[in-house]
């Protein structure tokens, strides 16, 4: 059975990734923040005989992700999709401190850390695929820690 791994599934991309990758022979973990969302994005996945399991964790901090890892545990993830996301939507000077701190905590740390979990609980194997929704700069560590883990 593969595992699918998806943050940010509870609605939007995340939803529509979810329930495009559902199959009777698929493993959906699917992260949100919004239990009963996510819980929708659950029932239509299993509709399609896929088994499915909530994760509710804070990405924007290190423990949050930490967390998420071990709910996942060390079997193998075949694709993981860090599509969470956040945006703080005014001037840049009115961004406070803590909602720069959540945003970077949630596009760029929570999916870089996520990474490099996954990978070492995974041993490094090569059929994983990581896919990034997030800013350049997780795409450009996307790329070099591909070079360097998938031969």
């Amino acid at each position: 059975m593969k595992r699918f791994l998806i943050t940010g599934a509870s609605r939007g991309i995340g939803r529509a990734i979810a329930l495009k990758l559902a199959a009777p022979d698929v493993m959906l973990l699917l992260h949100g923040r919004d239990i009963g969302a996510l819980a929708e994005t659950c029932r239509a996945a299993e509709r399609t005989g896929a088994k499915t399991a909530k994760l509710i964790h804070d990405l924007a901090i290190f423990r949050g992700i930490d967390d998420l890892v071990a709910e996942v545990g060390h079997e193998p993830i075949d694709l993981l999709v860090n599509n969470a996301g956040i945006a703080v939507v005014k001037p840049f000077a009115e961004i406070t401190r803590q909602e720069w701190e959540q945003t970077i905590g949630v596009n760029v740390t929570a999916p870089s850390n996520s990474m490099f979990r996954s990978a070492n609980a995974a041993g490094l194997e090569y059929r994983q695929y990581f896919v990034d929704c997030c800013e350049n700069g997780v795409s450009k560590l996307e790329h070099i820690l591909r070079q360097q883990i998938c031969p």
